[in-house]
């Protein structure tokens, strides 16, 4: 199972993984490399697997119980995005799964 997969389901990760495998394997599930998430495009298919990846990132939790991984850090991981765009990003992402398991 995907450590995407994982997350989305809330389960616990085994082993967990770094950011830049996170990102890798959110991208290889969309079709896309990681330097689509890297470059300027912001065609919906790319911002939203991007999103993902920023969400994901967050997901991670260190031994203190908080992310891992800060905003800072994962925008310069995606390109040098601002940090404000890490969490908008994050949040879209919550949003839009929020809203499909209303759906399903």
């Amino acid at each position: 199972m995907t450590v995407v997969l994982s997350l989305w389901r809330g389960q616990m990760l085994a082993k967990v993984k770094t950011a830049r495998e996170i990102i890798a394997e959110v991208a290889e599930s969309h079709g896309l490399t990681p330097a689509h998430f890297e470059s300027p495009i912001r065609t919906k298919r790319v911002a939203h697997a991007r999103q993902e990846a920023m969400w994901a990132c967050r997901q991670v939790k260190g031994r203190d119980g908080k992310p891992r991984y800060s905003y800072p850090f994962i925008g310069r991981l995606l390109g040098g995005r601002d940090h404000t765009t890490v969490l908008y990003g994050e949040r879209q992402h919550a949003a839009r799964l929020a809203a499909e398991r209303v759906a399903a």
